[in-house]
């Protein structure tokens, strides 16, 4: 037990634990804030999961995992991800240092989208962007969608979540989101050619090893060898035209 963490400290499952101090605090003519248990969020670690958003020079990463999946998925990541830091942190009295990592993560998921349509990231801001209602007033976010072939619509969204502190909320440990995930059928799930665009017949295409694809010339590349070169995956979501292009191709150039 704390009894004394004022000056100094303690962190406890990521959390930064001290005890308050304000002799101008009344409630029913009493100091009721002095010797309370406060809960924050570490300055380090926000900045610290900044950084994984952040290439050189402070400029926004821009993640080629997610170039080539769709618009759902890209959004999807993101805001999977960032639901996992605030829910981690909705104990913490200044959960509103989250605001940082957010905007972080949204820049990146701007130029992660714009380098993929070769456009400004405002544009694809302005393409995203809406607003949600929540208990504490309406929220900007970004909302993407997806139809399946059967046609079931899917909605992806980034943001929108109030900074709210909740005193009795549950706490769950465990490991951090981590950028980086299966998203095989996810890509599956979308229906979608990642040569192509169409939509019959999609299957998966994959190699042994990213190092086979080292065995085609930089002029006679195929495009589908470039594709899982800029993704760095062994596997590529193609329909059965692409599927069968792929295979009528010389295995080495």
């Amino acid at each position: 037990m704390i009894t004394h963490a004022r000056t100094h400290k303690a962190r406890f499952l990521g959390y930064d634990i001290w005890t308050r101090q304000a002799d101008t605090w009344h409630t029913k003519g009493k100091r009721s804030l002095n010797g309370s248990i406060a809960l924050g969020v570490p300055p380090e670690n926000v900045n610290a999961r900044c950084r994984k958003y952040l290439r050189k020079q402070n400029k926004p990463l821009i993640r080629n995992d997610l170039i080539r999946t769709s618009d759902h998925n890209i959004v999807a990541s993101y805001g999977a991800e960032y639901r996992g830091y605030v829910q981690y942190y909705q104990m913490a009295g200044n959960i509103s240092w989250l605001n940082k990592l957010r905007y972080v993560m949204e820049r990146s998921m701007m130029s992660t989208l714009a380098a993929k349509y070769r456009r400004p990231p405002w544009v694809m801001r302005n393409r995203y962007q809406t607003t949600v209602v929540t208990p504490h007033g309406k929220r900007r976010c970004f909302e993407a969608t997806q139809r399946t072939p059967n046609g079931t619509v899917f909605t992806a969204r980034f943001g929108g979540i109030p900074l709210r502190r909740r005193k009795h909320a549950r706490l769950i440990d465990g490991a951090w989101p981590t950028r980086r995930g299966t998203q095989l059928i996810a890509r599956l799930t979308a229906g979608i050619c990642e040569l192509c665009d169409a939509h019959d017949g999609i299957t998966v295409h994959h190699v042994t090893r990213l190092a086979d694809l080292n065995r085609y010339s930089p002029a006679a590349t195929p495009p589908w060898v470039q594709a899982m070169r800029d993704s760095r995956r062994k596997t590529l979501i193609v329909c059965a035209r692409c599927h069968g292009d792929i295979h009528q191709q010389p295995h080495t150039q």
